[in-house]
């Protein structure tokens, strides 16, 4: 199988999650070879697709927050053209994961809990990327938002973006008791380890912890073994 991402292009030990997922996976997922593809970077896609040339069947999961212009567009037309169409599985990203919403409050849980506060009291924001051409790239975060309000265990939740409204700095500035920020993205890259940081920095003046980027926790590779 191969696990496809963007690619960081920033912060601390660059891609090293994604490595690390592949690794994990392949532990979980007995007799499968797991390989990394990146859409921006080293190894690429095609360099991935060429590793697998040997397998009759290929299961493609694009470690992404959302659906969209990348996951209808740009990786299938990546793959192996001439291959046949069944050789190819292409699954949902991992932000269209239900299990996925389970992790986010378990992460929110354990900010609450080194903030000293009852989570009845923590307000949860979820940051992602955004984007101002494709609407589909906020949905799948404002699902989990759904998911988490419906179970009504923190104060409030609420979503923020780096590429459109809400923006996060706008966000982080109207925040007025204790916070958690769950970082909606895929690995510690330059958003997540650097951008949110940087911007709680500037604008938080209350209580608040940053959990990181959620597609790095171990537990995801159990979620996309999973969804195979």
């Amino acid at each position: 199988m191969i696990l496809v991402a963007h690619g960081d292009r920033g912060g601390e030990g660059a891609n090293g999650a994604l490595h690390a997922q592949a690794e994990r996976l392949s532990r979980t997922v007995c007799g499968r070879d797991v390989v990394v593809g990146l859409l921006n970077g080293h190894p690429s896609l095609e360099d991935a697709v060429a590793r697998v040339r040997h397998c009759a069947r290929v299961d493609v999961f694009p470690l992404l927050m959302s659906e969209g212009y990348f996951t209808d567009t740009v990786i299938p037309s990546r793959l192996d053209p001439g291959a046949p169409a069944e050789r190819f599985v292409l699954h949902r990203p991992l932000g269209c994961a239900q299990a996925l919403t389970s992790l986010v409050e378990d992460e929110a849980l354990a900010g609450a809990l080194k903030l000293g506060f009852s989570p009845k009291d923590v307000t949860v924001l979820l940051a992602g990327h955004g984007a101002k051409s494709n609407t589909r790239a906020r949905l799948a975060i404002e699902v989990h938002a759904d998911r988490l309000r419906h179970r009504a265990v923190f104060g409030r939740i609420d979503t923020t973006y780096l590429e459109e409204p809400p923006f996060l700095a706008d966000a982080l500035a109207g925040l007025t008791g204790p916070t958690v920020v769950v970082g909606m993205f895929i690995s510690d890259g330059l958003h997540a380890a650097e951008d949110v940081p940087e911007a709680m920095r500037r604008a938080v003046h209350v209580p608040a912890f940053y959990t990181g980027a959620i597609g790095a926790h171990p537990a995801v590779s159990k979620i996309v073994a999973d969804m195979l």
